[in-house]
């Protein structure tokens, strides 16, 4: 597992190094199979550290990482975009193995997905198929529902409506793809396996494992954005193929909710994705430019009244 940490001025680093060290003594498993990498906000000028409360005793640690997450949920309220790509790229550099999937902090791949996943493209010769994109479908899990350890237990889930299609109160289409409908219909089988293959589509922002020859992502684009559906349109123009797995998935904790109105309200939130609209049309102008025809579903009418509504919103 790579972690990758966005810290908010160089003097976070000694304690945050010495709060990894803490923690590495205290599981032998996160020392084993983690690694750690930050990056910091090279402008910010803080009087003193986020840390300043710690004793820097490992004793103290759990407590000090509960205080330090209470204060400050993410960096959505404050003044600094969160560069959502460039922690991406740090934290894929430091990733030993040849297959990876990129996670949020709230998401968590199904129980045992790692071994599985590597027995089948071991017995299916895909060890060194490098143009491949698998695809997990994600789903929101109420915080009090049980946590599903197979594809069974979250169908019962689902079911009874304590697991959910990922973003579907807030935008169906991100994972409309996957169609779970019919990855529900499939007949029960044993490990995970490839279903079936999917085309990319507009808004499509899959979960997905692919390996390390994939390129980087576009570290133009921060804060709240669509870089995972603009990355896997990228893979798209490459001629990468998208195969969704069976009996793999992935869990959000908690049921996301869709605040409409926090776009309207937050002057600073509009003006971001401002920003970030100008960006999406600089990168998907670079994809036309490289894969041509190939590309143009990256840059639909629909991409671009979007960003017209994003630009002309922010300047309100």
């Amino acid at each position: 597992m790579s972690v990758a940490l966005f810290l908010w001025s160089e003097k976070d680093i000694e304690p945050t190094i010495k709060a990894i060290q803490c923690l590495r003594a205290s599981y032998p498993l996160l020392k084993q199979h983690a690694t750690f990498s930050f990056s910091y906000h090279r402008y910010i000028q803080q009087e003193e550290s986020d840390w300043k409360f710690w004793n820097e005793s490992c004793d103290t640690i759990d407590e000090a990482l509960n205080r330090l997450s209470s204060g400050k949920e993410n960096f959505l309220g404050t003044r600094t975009p969160y560069p959502i790509s460039l922690m991406r790229n740090v934290a894929r550099k430091s990733a030993r193995t040849h297959f990876f999937t990129i996670c949020d902090m709230d998401i968590t791949p199904s129980i045992g997905l790692r071994t599985s996943f590597l027995q089948m493209v071991k017995k299916e010769g895909l060890l060194n198929k490098e143009d491949v994109l698998y695809i997990m479908p994600v789903f929101e899990l109420q915080k009090e529902a049980p946590i599903p350890t197979n594809k069974l237990e979250l169908r019962t889930l689902f079911q009874n409506g304590s697991a959910r299609q990922f973003y579907a109160t807030w935008s169906p289409l991100t994972q409309g793809k996957t169609d779970y409908s019919r990855w529900f219909a499939l007949p029960p089988s044993d490990g995970v396996r490839i279903a079936y293959e999917v085309e990319w589509g507009f808004l499509y922002e899959p979960y997905f494992i692919l390996t390390s020859s994939a390129p980087d992502y576009y570290e133009g684009i921060k804060e709240i954005t669509y870089d995972r559906g603009s990355y896997a349109c990228e893979l798209s123009a490459r001629g990468w193929r998208f195969f969704v797995l069976d009996n793999a998935f992935a869990l959000h904790d908690g049921f996301k909710a869709s605040d409409t109105f926090e776009y309207v309200r937050s002057k600073f939130l509009r003006k971001e994705l401002s920003k970030n609209a100008i960006n999406h049309r600089i990168y998907r102008a670079e994809l036309l430019a490289k894969y041509g025809s190939k590309a143009k579903k990256c840059s639909s009418l629909y991409y671009r009244t979007m960003e017209v509504f994003l630009v002309l919103g922010g300047n309100i």
